[in-house]
């Protein structure tokens, strides 16, 4: 995919941001994206967190923003909403929870009148019909929204090489010190940059490639759980067990992904077929890397297609 491409992903939509909560005196932002040729009347959701190993990353960083997401939205004339949420190290596993709860109560409570005030047209939101989706940890707290919401406010889940379970160091970067074909961070690169935090500091966003040398240190030297914590609530695999819901479910991973395991997948969907047996999932395990299918096309992929057209058909039934 190109940078031009990139460039343009939102050409065709209008973007409007606001706080929907403040830390001290730190705003978390979020962004609602709005076709501009929208038509007067109620319209679909999406709501997407974006990956970053939550260490980094940013809700409107294109490269991370598949575009057949924003194809399909834009097909069902849909609203998409995608917000911030605190960072680690700097924050701990809890903040982030209480930022993704503090969201959703947000949208519920929030998100009609805002809207209606940035909107020409007149203009609802159909929470019937809800899609919330995102890659690797936006993945994660796609999962981790589905747990903590009452039954039937999702519809449906897109998790796209989510983390699923605790992540240990990755070995063979370990040994080769390489990552993506890049330099990983020395092994204390992570325990320095710790030591640097300001007490207070609070960071919510940060365009990569800013960060993304401590997320590879993070995820190679198998830090992650240290700042998320041990609590089994943070990890989809274990907050399954108490779960008394879970949405249709599309998960796709590449088979070679180097950051997360596609086994991790393959063992979650496994847990959710069991424990949830009239919950419709579909896995799909495609060649390919981390944030494989950014670069996927509906016209391209037949399996992508038969995918999305799966994946909406659940989002907007009944």
């Amino acid at each position: 995919m190109g940078v031009e491409d990139e460039e343009h992903r939102f050409d065709d939509w209008n973007i409007h941001t606001t706080d929907y909560k403040e830390v001290g005196d730190h705003g978390i932002e979020v962004n609602v994206i709005i076709p501009k040729d929208i038509k007067p009347g109620s319209h679909p959701l999406i709501v997407r967190f974006h990956g970053g190993f939550l260490v980094t990353g940013t809700s409107l960083y294109t490269e991370w923003f598949a575009p057949y997401i924003v194809s399909f939205a834009a097909a069902q004339s849909a609203i998409i909403v995608s917000p911030n949420y605190r960072l680690l190290p700097e924050s701990k596993g809890s903040d982030i929870l209480d930022d993704i709860s503090d969201f959703w109560a947000w949208v519920q409570q929030s998100l009609l009148s805002f809207v209606a005030s940035r909107s020409t047209v007149p203009l609802t939101v159909d929470f019937d019909h809800i899609l919330v989706c995102g890659e690797s940890a936006g993945g994660h707290l796609a999962l981790l929204s589905a747990f903590m919401l009452p039954e039937g406010f999702i519809n449906a889940v897109l998790a796209q090489y989510p983390m699923t379970d605790r992540r240990t160091e990755i070995a063979a970067a370990k040994k080769t010190k390489m990552i993506f074909s890049m330099p990983a961070p020395d092994e204390d690169f992570v325990d320095k940059f710790v030591a640097r935090i300001q007490p207070g500091a609070v960071v919510s966003d940060a365009t990569p490639p800013a960060r993304l040398d401590l997320m590879f240190a993070v995820a190679v030297y198998g830090k992650w759980c240290d700042f998320l914590g041990y609590d089994p609530k943070f990890y989809p695999i274990e907050a399954i067990e108490t779960a008394t819901h879970f949405p249709s479910m599309w998960l796709l991973h590449g088979r070679d992904d180097e950051i997360l395991p596609v086994e991790s997948s393959v063992v979650f969907v496994e847990k959710v077929r069991e424990l949830f047996p009239d919950t419709k999932v579909k896995l799909t395990v495609k060649d390919g890397n981390h944030g494989f299918d950014g670069e996927k096309s509906v016209d391209k992929d037949p399996w992508l297609k038969d995918g999305v057209e799966w994946l909406v058909k659940e989002w907007l039934k009944n």
